[in-house]
């Protein structure tokens, strides 16, 4: 008879794992980030392209990320110091380690927990990029999180947001319900449930889901004009191909001059 394997079973080891995360990730990383929330930083608009909300451990050249991970941290140490922190990362199940270094050596990713806003000055970022985040956020976050990329930017700078589409999800929820009734549970089981895991975080969920004319209204409350939705890859945002790597809805908008 196959082994069964019980995933919420904890062993000493598992035990020892996930308090050490909750230690590093809950308590020491989120006690760096409250000391560094009120900064406001220049902006080197020769050097690069923009900022990249929510970018996790890696970001193409020109681009500087911003992402509140522990990682973060590790990024520009030995890389057997990074090597131990690693799996910790989300990232450690769909990429080796190897290439994961690779990556982060060519990126420039700041340290900072967006909670508490953009760090840069009023009015000094060029353009704001931000893919598969905002969907994370719950609506009053991520109406702040516009109304903080509308004061960092400049005045013409551009922000593009790149969310799951509503209307998509809705389609394959539609789909799902029509092989349910004809037999077959597997889609609507699959979008219905979640796997277990030992300990979440913020972005583990998606907390609101967008159509065009939900992001248009948020934008427009955070000050935006010129709001259209474009095609992958034809937005009007300088050197948007190595950063626009899922699909979704995409939508740009402008600062007005």
């Amino acid at each position: 008879m196959e082994k069964i394997k019980i995933v919420e079973r904890r062993g000493a080891k598992k035990i020892m794992s996930v308090f050490f995360k909750f230690l590093m990730t809950d308590t020491l990383n989120s006690f760096i980030l409250l000391l560094k929330k009120n900064r406001r930083l220049p902006f080197d608009d020769k050097k690069y392209f923009g900022i990249n909300l929510g970018s996790s451990t890696t970001s193409p050249q020109g681009w500087i990320g911003i992402s509140g991970g522990i990682t973060i941290l590790f990024l520009n140490m030995p890389a057997f110091l990074l090597r131990m922190v690693y799996p910790l990362s989300s990232r450690s199940k769909k990429t080796s380690f190897k290439d994961f270094y690779k990556k982060v050596r060519s990126s420039r990713i700041l340290h900072h927990n967006l909670f508490y806003g953009i760090p840069y000055k009023n009015g000094v970022v060029s353009n704001v990029f931000t893919s598969h985040f905002f969907e994370h956020l719950s609506y009053n976050t991520a109406l702040f999180m516009a109304i903080e990329s509308y004061r960092v930017l400049k005045s013409g700078g551009m922000i593009h947001i790149v969310v799951p589409s509503l209307e998509s999800d809705v389609n394959k929820l539609k789909q799902a319900t029509k092989d349910y009734d004809n037999g077959d549970s597997s889609a609507a089981r699959y979008l219905l449930t979640e796997p277990y895991v030992d300990l979440t975080d913020p972005f583990s969920h998606h907390r609101f889901m967008y159509d065009f004319d939900d992001m248009k209204t948020l934008l427009e409350k955070a000050g935006f004009k010129n709001i259209t939705q474009v095609e992958r890859y034809k937005g009007a945002m300088p050197n948007i191909e190595p950063l626009e790597n899922r699909p979704g809805l995409i939508v740009e908008a402008t600062k007005a001059l």
